[in-house]
């Protein structure tokens, strides 16, 4: 009896560490971007490649006259200005929220479209990074006006 009860013991004791250790190690590696990557790893490479993404968020009909954004090292730049209102680009991981594990993630890459009244709606938004940081704690943020829409 003695000894099967030690075995249960050590059993129990050996999920307990399992049990501990198994979080730990997982979040060890759970932030992999936790700062920001260079700037370049946020650009595509082919500028007719992200254009091409941007059109893909919405029917062709619709995209072919849609203004395009895409990013540069400036921020986002008009590459097509468009003429039914719709404004398409491909957005980065810093429009998920601040907390967000993946907030620098340099690989994700999502196209978006917003229909006219989207477009041009009397919103604020987060701007992209400032890529030259007066902080040693990372970028600075700002909000910039949307214009005003015209009815």
């Amino acid at each position: 009896m003695d000894s099967v009860s030690g075995h249960i013991r050590s059993a129990v004791m050996l999920a307990v560490v399992l049990a501990v250790a198994r979080p730990a190690a997982a979040c060890a590696g759970s932030a992999p971007y936790e700062r920001m990557a260079p700037l370049g790893r946020y650009l595509m490479a082919d500028r007719q490649a992200e254009i091409n993404l941007a059109r893909s968020a919405a029917p062709s009909a619709i995209s072919i006259h849609a203004t395009l954004l895409v990013l540069g090292r400036h921020g986002y730049e008009t590459a097509e200005k468009g003429t039914n209102g719709f404004t398409c680009l491909v957005e980065r991981s810093w429009t998920s929220p601040f907390d967000s594990s993946e907030f620098w993630n340099w690989k994700m890459r999502g196209p978006i479209c917003y229909n006219p009244a989207a477009a041009r709606a009397p919103f604020c938004s987060v701007s992209t990074p400032s890529w030259k940081s007066p902080s040693p704690s990372g970028p600075t943020w700002s909000l910039r006006p949307m214009s005003a829409p015209k009815y």
